[in-house]
């Protein structure tokens, strides 16, 4: 799968929590990430997500959030804390990111995702000084496919 392939796009931190699996007892920090959407950034991704851009950009299609159904697993991410930044402030591997989906109000969409890491000291750290911030990423591909499908519809405002 295509994933802001050759792109690091701007995203924002929004929400981070650190919790205990009650099957395993392993510490795992669970993160949302944002990412405000364009036609740049549609193109460097797979074909159903260009396809959801598309279908919630449409004036007659009234979409407000097309969730992507499946998960993708494994997915490789180095954020920067600057967009020319030679390395990367935190580099994650094994990542499986849920809840892919795109949410128009008015005229901006924005690709949210949810993530769930392993805890390290590492990453412990990174959350502490980069939770609700914004940074760049560097997606690595990784497998599955995914569906669109709507999830709300409303009505656009009329001009």
């Amino acid at each position: 799968m295509r994933f802001f392939e050759k792109q690091r796009p701007e995203l924002y931190i929004h929400a981070v929590k650190l919790r205990r699996d009650k099957k395993t007892s392993r510490r795992l920090w669970g993160f949302t990430l944002i990412v405000t959407f364009s036609v740049d950034l549609s193109e460097s991704c797979d074909v159903s997500i260009a396809k959801a851009w598309q279908y919630i950009t449409e004036r007659d299609s009234a979409a407000v959030d097309v969730l992507l159904a499946s998960e993708t697993e494994g997915t490789m991410i180095d954020f920067f804390a600057q967009i020319d930044d030679a390395t990367p402030v935190l580099h994650l591997e094994g990542v499986d990111l849920m809840g892919l989906r795109l949410t128009r109000e008015k005229n901006v969409v924005e690709f949210r995702f949810t993530g769930e890491h392993e805890n390290s000291a590492g990453l412990h750290a990174f959350m502490k000084e980069y939770a609700f911030t914004r940074l760049w990423a560097q997606f690595k591909p990784s497998q599955g496919d995914l569906a669109m499908r709507p999830v709300a519809e409303g009505k656009l405002p009329k001009k």
